[in-house]
C-alpha cells in the first residue's frame, strides 16, 4: 500500500502535505517511537501452527521497536488474525517467504536459531552484528535446514519441567532481554537510519490520518506532476 504513495509522491512530500492535519501530540508520539525503533535485530517464524500466536509474535516485536517481522513457509492467508495483532502489522513490516532458503536469500542478517540442543543462551550472541531470531513452530520446532542454516544456536534456559515456552511468550522473553543489551551497546534507544526514518515518518503519518484520508489530501495539496 505504502508503495503507491511513493510512486507519486516523495516522503518529504508526504509529511510536509500531511503533518498539519496532525495534532501536536500525535506527531510527538510519532517522533518519539521513532527515536526508539530498532532496525538491526529482527524476528522470523518457521512454519508457525497457530497463526494466533504467530499474529501476537508480530504484536510483542511491534511493542519492543522491532521493524521487521518475517514468517517463512506459513499456510495461512496474510488477511487472517489480524485482530490478534490489535494493529501491530500496520506499524510492523511483515515478510512472507515461501521456503528458509528464499528466507536466507533475501537477508544478510546473521541467523539465531532458537533449539534445546546448544549449551549457547542469549548472552553468548554477538551484539554488534544484524541479527534475526529464528523460531520454529510450536509442534515441531525448527526444521533440520533451519538449524543447520542458522549463524548461531541459543536456548532459553528452563527452569520447569516443561521443555519450551510458548512461541510468542519466547519472543517476547528473547526481544526483550537482547534488546536491552543492543540499545546499551548503541547508547541510544534507536538506531533507524535518516532515509529510514524518513520513510517510517512519512507511513506513520499516512496511517495515523487513514489511508483514504490521506490520499484524498495529497491529490487535493499536491497534485502529480506531469
Amino acid at each position: 500500500m505504502y508503495e503507491k504513495f511513493l510512486e507519486k509522491y516523495t516522503p518529504e512530500e508526504i509529511i510536509d502535505c500531511l503533518s498539519q492535519f496532525l495534532t501536536d501530540s500525535r506527531k510527538e508520539k510519532i517522533s518519539s517511537i521513532l527515536s526508539q525503533r530498532i532496525s538491526s535485530v529482527q524476528i522470523a517464524l518457521e512454519s508457525p501452527v497457530d497463526i494466533h500466536n504467530a499474529l501476537a509474535v508480530v504484536r510483542s516485536a511491534e511493542g519492543l521497536g522491532v521493524t521487521n517481522v518475517h514468517v517463512i513457509a506459513s499456510k495461512f492467508k496474510k488477511s487472517k488474525g489480524k485482530n490478534t495483532t490489535q494493529g501491530a502489522h500496520l506499524w510492523t513490516d511483515v515478510f512472507y517467504h515461501k521456503t528458509f532458503t528464499d528466507f536466507t536469500k533475501s537477508t544478510s542478517f546473521k541467523v539465531a536459531a532458537a533449539t534445546l540442543d546448544t549449551t549457547n543462551t542469549l548472552e553468548d550472541l554477538p551484539i554488534d552484528e544484524n541479527i534475526c531470531f529464528l523460531l520454529g513452530n510450536e509442534l515441531k520446532g525448527l526444521s533440520d535446514e533451519a538449524c543447520q542454516g542458522a549463524d548461531y544456536r541459543f536456548k532459553l534456559p528452563m527452569f520447569g519441567f516443561t521443555q519450551s515456552f510458548n512461541l510468542s511468550v519466547s519472543a517476547g522473553i528473547i526481544l526483550y532481554q537482547f534488546l536491552q543489551r543492543k540499545r546499551k551497546y548503541l547508547k541510544k534507544a534507536g538506531d533507524l537510519s535518516e532515509e529510514k526514518l524518513l520513510m517510517e515518518k512519512a507511513w506513520y503519518t499516512i496511517l495515523s490520518l487513514g489511508i483514504q484520508k490521506s490520499d484524498m489530501i495529497l491529490k487535493k495539496l499536491k497534485p502529480i506532476s506531469s
